[in-house]
């Protein structure tokens, strides 16, 4: 999929144009159109409902300008984009995009079309049979060339037996195949994964009209094949076949494409609920779940969009150590929209630049994630105040803090006046989010934790799955601000060196540490790195497991230097007094195991954590309260200016600082 790089908070209808625009190249340029091709439909249905929710006034007069239909006693249309035409009126490759609209319960007569399709059903039910000519058989069967605007040519009478039909291999394609049940071939309901159907497949569809409108979102090749063909065992297709009205010719009145609209928009709203959901301006619950920039390894993009066969090599060996499958790129704006990419989202170059959709710390989580996963990097960079702040991920979320959050918050009730209507939107809105948990999970599960990562129909499958749940889950959450619920307690057990360390520490493999041409390539892994985001520190590790440390000497300087030195590990139940005397003496970072045998680091940054700055803060009063009192007003003052600094900047000279500090405390 083609992705689009935005700032903005909310999704416009001009955005909802803009990815539109991006699914008519998808198909135009790539020339795909199948089953893989309802993932971007279902992404941008989702996309839809997101654009109701910021504002479903501006939404509806953006329907108002677009083609209304009505096929009598069939279904009515609403399309929201037509296929682009050539210099001579012929539609050409791309998409069109319509919401169909079944009402009279009728059964439609056996026919295909001119475009292949794929119909994600919104809300209520219908069935559908498919149909074949059995040319094996003998039979007859009645034949008409169906034009556009549902006009008929005269009947041809053709040999053939028209039978009821399966879907089924035929020497590695789909097809339909003589045969089935006496009853219809399947249901298609709201809740369902989109269904793709062939241009040439034959069909009738049959609305279930004791289940209310049946109501659709239909994405049509652009691509148009020679003719459509209607089929009936009797010379009776003509009865009560109706010509369509269309608003192009004025054909429909002002109530009747009010009623499309409406069942549109009602298919698309929140289940069980139309009132009391206007949404929040802009949200904090995102920061307290992406990865923050401190804590990720980033790059300039312009050190690797220019780079050489050393820069590759270092970025290649550095992903296949740490099993990255992204390192985020920042450009000379301090943004994130590229990603330096290997591994899950390439199928065959070992590494490539991919652009991503960077969103505003103010979106709401849900939001977030349907950027993440429906553009199916599952990861999205994070901007706050115009710079690069973190990215979001599925594992960000797969976490007992957000399942407790999310839940908790879905049963905050917003004023909805019919107790039964309440009732359920409670009920359905839990269920949703129950099954979003779950589905992300197993999607996770299948792609990240295996060393065989399921194929792209597999992927896309989960993705389905997941889109299910968020799509209707985004608009019955308008005012959730999701907050961030944690019942871990940061005393007792926690409180030591291994449970405020950073896991795991980036590492990178070598042959051997006595091979130049390997530490060329870790140091050079090393200088994209500091200076992508000041990291310092680099753990090398041989064939036989052995672990030296490479520093960053002297970073000031235009030309770094490189050390190697032993990598000694502290005791995991160091306590903070004896990481802050280390500190005192030691500009260099603490390093520790967690129980699963991780290399973790700890440095002055990680103060930077809400809790650890307040322990900081108050051993630090501490120690300059038992100074003499002459002494403790400059002490009060440098414990201010670091702490400033130490927030603004992770630098050689912030270090220095710190380590002074620390120093005239002891």
């Amino acid at each position: 999929m083609i992705s689009m790089f935005s700032d903005y908070m909310s999704i416009s209808t001009d955005r909802i144009d803009e990815k539109i625009d991006q699914l008519v190249y998808h198909v135009r340029h790539l020339n795909e159109f199948d089953q893989s091709t309802s993932i971007n439909a279902h992404e941008l249905l989702c996309f839809i409902r997101l654009a109701i929710w910021e504002d479903e006034a501006g939404f509806i007069e953006w329907l108002k300008k677009k083609t209304h239909e009505v096929n009598p006693n069939v279904l009515s249309r609403l399309i929201i984009h037509e296929a682009d035409k050539d210099e001579s009126m012929n539609k050409i490759d791309g998409v069109e995009l319509r919401f169909h609209v079944f009402k009279d319960g009728n059964e439609t007569f056996k026919h295909n079309h001119r475009q292949d399709f794929i119909t994600i059903p919104l809300r209520g039910a219908y069935e559908y049979t498919w149909w074949k000519i059995d040319t094996e058989e003998n039979g007859e069967h009645y034949e008409w060339m169906r034009k556009k605007g549902g006009m008929l040519s005269n009947p041809e009478l053709k040999k053939g037996l028209l039978r009821k039909a399966i879907l089924g291999d035929q020497n590695g394609r789909v097809e339909l195949i003589p045969g089935g049940n006496k009853g219809p071939s399947g249901k298609l309901q709201a809740g369902e994964k989109p269904m793709f159907v062939r241009n040439d497949w034959h069909h009738t569809v049959r609305h279930h009209k004791e289940k209310g409108p049946m109501i659709t979102f239909v994405v049509r090749r652009g691509k148009q094949h020679p003719h459509a063909t209607v089929l009936s065992t009797q010379n009776d297709a003509e009865e009560g076949n109706d010509f369509v009205k269309t608003s192009k010719k004025g054909e429909l009145n002002q109530d009747e494409m009010e009623e499309i609209r409406t069942d549109i928009i009602d298919a698309l709203r929140p289940y069980n609920a139309n009132e009391g959901l206007k949404k929040l301006p802009e949200f904090t619950d995102l920061e307290h779940y992406i990865t923050p920039i401190n804590r990720l390894l980033c790059m300039n993009k312009s050190d690797i969009e220019h780079g050489d066969e050393l820069k590759e090599q270092a970025c290649l060996r550095l992903m296949k150590t740490n099993d990255f499958s992204f390192i985020p790129l920042i450009d000379q704006n301090l943004k994130c929209s590229d990603f330096l990419a290997s591994g899950l989202y390439l199928e065959h170059e070992p590494m490539e630049i991919i652009p991503l959709t960077q969103i505003s710390k103010g979106h709401h989580i849900l939001s977030a994630l349907l950027w993440a996963v429906g553009l199916r990097k599952f990861v999205v960079p994070v901007e706050s105040n115009g710079s690069f702040a973190g990215i979001l991920s599925l594992e960000n979320v797969l976490t007992k803090e957000f399942e407790a959050s999310l839940l908790l918050s879905l049963t905050k009730m917003p004023f909805i006046q019919d107790q039964n209507k309440k009732k359920n939107f409670l009920s359905d809105r839990l269920v949703f989010g129950h099954k979003l948990l779950l589905k992300m999970d197993n999607l996770y599960q299948d792609i990240f934790t295996t060393q065989t990562p399921g194929d792209s129909a597999t992927i896309d499958e989960h993705i389905h799955e997941i889109l299910l749940s968020l799509g209707p889950l985004i608009v019955m959450a308008p005012r959730l601000d999701i907050g961030y619920y944690t019942p871990k307690d940061q005393d007792g057990d926690n409180n030591n060196l291994v449970s405020w360390g950073r896991f795991p520490m980036f590492q990178f493999n070598v042959s051997s540490f006595d091979n130049e041409d390997e530490l060329e390539i870790a140091k050079e892994a090393l200088r994209l790195m500091e200076k992508g985001n000041n990291y310092s520190q680099l753990a090398l590790v041989d064939q036989n497991e052995r672990r030296q440390l490479l520093s960053v000497c002297h970073p000031e300087e235009s030309e770094l230097d490189f050390d190697l030195s032993k990598l000694s590990v502290a005791s995991p139940t160091m306590q903070f007094p004896e990481i802050m005397a280390h500190f005192a003496k030691n500009r260099r970072p603490l390093f520790v195991r967690n129980s699963e045998g991780e290399l973790g680091i700890f440095t002055i940054y990680e103060l930077k954590d809400d809790f650890l700055f307040k322990k900081f803060y108050f051993w630090a009063v501490e120690k300059i309260s038992q100074k003499d009192p002459n002494e403790r007003e400059v002490l009060v003052l440098k414990l201010y200016n670091l702490s400033n600094l130490l927030f603004a900047q992770e630098s050689n000279e912030t270090e220095i600082a710190f380590t002074k500090f620390c120093s005239l405390l002891s």
